[in-house]
């Protein structure tokens, strides 16, 4: 990690005080949560809201927007990586 900070303070939740392990784990749970997406369009190709409805089943209507947004953040990524390609809304894997 190029930086070593001793605390983070989020724009919301709790002050941070193991930095190190926090960030670990969000990097990890970004590449598990990649993982799951690339496994769902093995199967088959899937639109946003396929992938949404298979990925966060417990989400709360007032926060469904966020989780379609983190889906479409990484269909975007994969997308620069030329790993996945779009037909209108429905994704596939190249």
């Amino acid at each position: 990690m190029r930086y070593d900070p001793a605390v983070i303070y989020p724009g919301q939740g709790p002050v941070v005080t193991d930095p190190r392990d926090k960030i670990t784990n969000l990097i990890q749970h970004r590449k598990d949560r990649e993982e799951q997406i690339v496994a769902l369009l093995q199967q088959a190709p899937h639109s946003v809201e396929q992938l949404t409805a298979a990925l966060y089943k417990d989400v709360k209507p007032g926060v469904a927007h966020l989780a379609r947004n983190q889906v479409k953040s990484h269909l975007i990524k994969l997308e620069q990586e030329r790993r996945v390609a779009a037909a209108g809304d429905v994704y596939r894997l190249v």
